[in-house]
């Protein structure tokens, strides 16, 4: 009796302490999560492992799978020759032995999080030029800095960090951070490198903070939309330009949405399977060439009035531009190289009827930079001289004949509207 008693009790509490156990991940010896492996620690998780292949730069991020980053792991990121740049989130606390070992890092900011450095943690990384530290750690292993030359910024008060730089004073430069615009600077480049791969539905995009450019783009999908802001470790950056082929070579993509201020040169370049891009209202600027050699591509829709530097597309039969209505630039662009479709028509966009004399007085505003377009209008007799805004440069039997229209005189053009999702 005693003995099946003594039983009974040893089930009941197996099976009280497997309730109360937290998820088996929890206690998994090696967890992975995409291209990041990695294990618990007392604190948090430790990453053992980047699966993926780096492009430029990268940003660790400060949880997985909704754990908490506290640690890099010995090798983690070792000899991954195309890792030019990388961002330490503010959670993590030590360093492994050679975790960085073997990159291509020019410079890299530790947060002040970080309180343990082991061994080699950068060595042989020979384009390390600048080390930052926002803190102070109370650990920092032989050979944790690299042997080759290079500056290392600290505060006043790192005192460990400054006598082991004093101690390797032949290849190790000090240098003291004084003002609280330093300050910000570094932790913003501890969290986020110059240049880094940013991932959303549509594939990754490789970005450059510092001038706001996507760089270049590599996605399956058939249909995509270039991001308008772009976060790494909670910065959040604009996308200012589509980089010189940016998306090039693409051979899955057929719809493609752009709401990127400045377009540059080449931009989306020998997608054989793209056949419709949309512009969005933001884009001002359409760089020479910036839509050259997609073979396939048969529409454009421009909801704004962007100048363009030359031709963007290459002009072919029953090509179909759909524009907005004071789009007069983008609207003689297309005439003067012929891109028509095959009623010998540019379609034109309204979102609701237009007042003909706003029309005329708005759209002689919006033209204030496009010099290409208002130099092939100065024979007509319409303008003359310097001008900054064509409605206040042209000749008064133009104004007087515009200002004399009646306000309720409207347009009655409609046509296709495309809704820009820009997301």
């Amino acid at each position: 009796m005693k003995n099946a008693f003594k039983r009974v009790m040893q089930c009941c509490l197996m099976l009280l302490f497997i309730f109360l156990l937290p998820p088996d991940k929890t206690y998994a010896a090696t967890c992975t999560s995409g291209e990041w492996q990695y294990e618990f620690n007392s604190t948090g998780i430790t990453i053992l492992k980047y699966l993926g292949k780096p492009n430029y730069g990268l940003g660790v991020p400060s949880k997985i799978d909704g754990y908490t980053v506290t640690e890099i792991g010995s090798g983690a990121f070792s000899n991954m020759d195309t890792l030019y740049g990388v961002g330490i989130p503010a959670t993590v606390t030590k360093l492994g032995n050679g975790c960085f070992s073997g990159c291509h890092l020019s410079e890299v900011s530790i947060p002040e999080s970080v309180k343990s450095l082991g061994y080699g943690v950068f060595s042989n990384n020979n384009s390390l030029s600048r080390i930052t530290f926002l803190g102070n750690p109370d650990v920092l292993m032989d050979g944790c800095l690299g042997d080759t030359k290079k500056e290392v910024y600290v505060y006043h008060s790192a005192a460990k960090v400054i006598s082991f730089c004093t101690a390797r004073s032949s290849y190790l430069t000090l240098k003291y951070m004084k003002t609280d615009a330093e300050i910000a600077l570094e932790k913003e480049n501890a969290a986020v490198p110059v240049t880094f791969t940013y991932q959303d539905k549509y594939g990754s995009w490789t970005f450059n903070r510092s001038t706001g450019t996507i760089t270049n783009y590599n996605g399956t999908v058939q249909k995509a939309a270039v991001p308008e802001t772009i976060t790494c470790n909670g910065y959040r950056y604009n996308v200012k330009t589509l980089g010189i082929h940016a998306i090039h070579d693409n051979k899955t993509l057929t719809e493609l949405e752009i709401n990127t201020p400045y377009i540059d040169t080449e931009a989306v370049y020998n997608c054989s399977n793209l056949a419709k891009i949309y512009l969005g209202y933001s884009v001002n600027f359409l760089g020479p060439y910036c839509f050259w050699s997609n073979n396939n591509l048969k529409y454009l829709s421009v909801s704004s009035n962007p100048v363009t530097a030359s031709s963007i597309i290459q002009p072919k039969e029953d090509m179909y531009v759909l524009c907005n209505f004071l789009s007069l630039y983008m609207r003689y662009y297309c005439y003067t190289y012929h891109i028509k479709d095959s009623n010998d028509d540019i379609h034109m966009d309204l979102s609701q009827q237009c007042s003909f004399r706003d029309t005329m007085i708005n759209a002689a505003d919006g033209l204030s930079n496009t010099k290409y377009f208002l130099d092939s209008l100065k024979g007509s007799g319409f303008i003359s001289g310097n001008y900054t805004k064509l409605s206040d440069q042209l000749d008064s039997s133009w104004k007087t004949w515009v200002n004399s229209l009646p306000k309720d005189q409207y347009f009655a053009v409609t046509g296709e509207r495309r809704k820009f999702t820009g997301k």
